[in-house]
């Protein structure tokens, strides 16, 4: 029922991962995903999980360091929450950059969602913190095997 695939910013997931990050994660905030510089995702690695061809959950991540990956833009559709995709996106993400060496992860997470991190495997190492879009963040770490 659920597909887990890796995309590029060229792919049209890309264009639903915008839209789903955008109600998700800038609306609340009275922001649009829209006006930001997109650009600097150009390097980010993008993952999601669909059904058939329609993303309902998206994360990216990109080297903030040496072996160190820095996720972002983490979002599940309402309608999907609380049902283990975002853990088993998580996952998916983890196994591609442990193949590329990569030893921490680390994530600027929203405090409504340390819960979820803290079950998948992150520490608080900082924060609250203000970020720019005016979200209140904690940085978390996640050592991998």
């Amino acid at each position: 029922m659920f597909t887990y695939q890796k995309f590029t910013n060229q792919a049209p997931a890309y264009q639903q991962a915008l839209a789903l990050r955008d109600k998700l994660l800038r609306q609340p905030l009275g922001k649009s995903i829209y006006d930001e510089d997109l650009l600097i995702e150009a390097d980010n690695d993008f993952y999601g999980v669909f059904i058939e061809e329609q993303l309902i959950g998206t994360v990216s991540w990109f080297k903030a360091a040496e072996q160190t990956a820095h996720l972002t833009a983490f979002a599940v559709a309402e309608a999907y929450q609380q049902r283990g995709l975002g853990s088993h996106l998580l996952d998916f993400l983890v196994g591609d950059i442990q193949m590329q060496g990569f030893q921490l992860i680390e994530v600027d997470a929203r405090q409504t969602a340390l819960e979820f991190y803290q079950k998948n495997g992150f520490q608080i190492i900082s924060g609250p913190v203000g970020n720019a879009t005016g979200a209140i963040d904690f940085k978390m770490v996640r050592r991998l095997a």
